[in-house]
């Protein structure tokens, strides 16, 4: 064998022993990137904006319009007067006007019985920081017309009203009102704990009324 062959044959030799580079296994790991997946949809959110909610507060009042299963409310007050007016009601849809003292803070509406007939729950802020928080609330009756929902005052239950000194929050939780104050000591010291009171709805007398589901301390 000539040098010049041999030279040639080494040659071959030492590029058949080099490492070969994966390309189409390098090309797939660049395409794996650590991406968080995309967020799902708010659910809060989206109910929210299915209620097509518009709100308006401080010196000009509060308007809201609220909706669902079909039945719209629209909430507004103004110098300490609350008007609901409903639409959607078979039978009658007019506005129910009540006077009240404080500033509305919010309104919900829910299907808290799940009965198919919404009600509408409008939270009043008290005029005084250490005040009780207020509510007015009306209940679709089959769809037909309006009723109003009565929250029985805590000092008609002495378990709810030992401890209690004001400061309490009305509002909507799942299929519940729930309404959560601070709870103080015999002298009016804060204890640092505070309680809340889970109502349901149930037909009444006269029309509806929230009972008393659960109490829960923390």
């Amino acid at each position: 064998m000539t040098r010049t062959t041999m030279l040639a044959a080494l040659c071959v030799a030492l590029v058949a022993c080099q490492p070969s580079t994966p390309d189409a296994e390098v090309a797939s790991d660049s395409n794996m990137v650590n991406e968080a997946p995309a967020a799902l949809p708010d659910p809060v959110a989206a109910e929210t904006a299915n209620t097509g909610s518009e709100s308006a507060g401080g010196e000009d009042g509060f308007s809201r319009t609220l909706e669902l299963q079909g039945i719209r409310f629209d909430v507004q007050a103004r110098d300490g007067t609350l008007t609901v007016t409903p639409s959607g009601l078979e039978a009658t849809n007019e506005p129910m006007v009540s006077q009240i003292a404080g500033a509305v803070r919010d309104a919900e509406v829910a299907d808290i019985d799940g009965n198919g007939s919404p009600e509408v729950y409008v939270f009043i802020e008290p005029m005084d920081a250490g005040g009780s928080a207020g509510l007015v609330a009306y209940a679709s009756n089959n769809r037909k017309s309006l009723s109003a929902i009565y929250l029985p005052p805590l000092e008609s239950d002495p378990a709810l009203s030992e401890g209690y000194a004001g400061g309490s929050e009305l509002a909507v939780v799942e299929n519940r009102v729930a309404l959560r104050y601070p709870i103080v000591g015999p002298q009016g010291e804060a204890t640092g704990k505070t309680r809340q009171v889970s109502y349901r709805l149930a037909p009444g007398e006269a029309g509806w009324v929230l009972e008393k589901a659960d109490v829960n301390e923390f």
